[in-house]
């Protein structure tokens, strides 16, 4: 399920916001600094968020892809009967095994391979950006010579040996990160859409069969919904708080840091790669 419309709309706020936000950062700063919500770099949301923000996505979107998984997938019916076989009483093996059955087939899912896969672009993407200044921007001595070997001069050994570091174009990886996140978050959290009536659907089915007191088709699907149900209603008002978070900090990115170029090539980049995975290998 992919709510295409909430979609859209984050597209056009989100790039309307670095564009707009940005013009104004770089030729009107008067209007900026008279801000009274400028969010500092040392904040708690920069410094326990944003800076390990791609930990925070993969914290809330991983648990919430496993849990429904494992209730959609409804695989269990094997072990089910195999307690029936060996009287109810499994041995350790078997419990083991169960255990290693559950936990391999979500390792194994399209689901489970969006969020290693997501995780590949935005490491490639962040270290590339990171490598991009370094390789535009040159190192100032103390007699003002501009050093340009990058291999020796790169941003972090120029600014450890004291020396000052001249930026080159600094593609923001912040815009990206928060983009990116941002749009992960609506494409799993959609499936709450459906979760809902889905276990309207398995209730009245369980009461069905009660009152014809026959044997229930989906009960073990049934009872996972009932036990994991709270979990996953967590889970998406977390996402959802962490999402307001994304939007308000691109906000504070957009008006107060980065030139409007920066940040304009990493919102297009995170837009671009969204819709390379979520539009078509996905």
């Amino acid at each position: 399920i992919t709510n295409n419309e909430l979609i859209r709309q984050r597209l056009i706020v989100y790039l309307s916001l670095v564009l707009i936000g940005g013009l104004v950062n770089d030729f009107t700063p008067l209007i900026t600094r008279s801000f009274m919500f400028k969010v500092q770099k040392t904040n708690v949301l920069n410094q326990w968020f944003v800076k390990i923000g791609w930990f925070w996505t993969l914290a809330l979107t991983s648990p919430l892809i496993a849990i429904t998984t494992a209730v959609l997938a409804d695989d269990r019916r094997h072990w089910k009967d195999r307690d029936v076989i060996t009287g109810g009483y499994p041995s350790l093996r078997d419990r083991w095994a169960r255990r290693v059955r559950r936990l391999v087939p979500y390792l194994r899912t399209r689901q489970m391979f969006r969020l290693v896969f997501n995780t590949v672009i935005w490491y490639v993407s962040t270290n590339f950006f990171l490598y991009f200044e370094d390789i535009t921007g040159s190192c100032l001595y103390p007699n003002d010579i501009m050093y340009d070997d990058n291999e020796n001069a790169s941003k972090t050994v120029c600014l450890k040996s004291g020396n000052k570091w001249i930026p080159g174009f600094d593609i923001s990886g912040h815009t990206f990160l928060l983009i990116f996140s941002n749009l992960i978050l609506i494409e799993e959290s959609a499936v709450m859409i459906g979760w809902e009536p889905f276990g309207h659907q398995l209730f009245a089915e369980n009461a069905n069969h009660e009152r014809e007191q026959k044997l229930i088709p989906r009960g073990e699907q049934f009872r996972l919904y009932n036990k994991h149900s709270a979990s996953v209603r967590l889970l998406f008002i977390a996402m959802t708080v962490l999402s307001l978070i994304w939007d308000f900090m691109l906000l504070q990115t957009s008006l107060f840091y980065h030139s409007m170029l920066q940040k304009l090539v990493a919102a297009v980049w995170a837009v671009t790669a969204w819709a390379l995975t979520y539009r078509y290998a996905y």
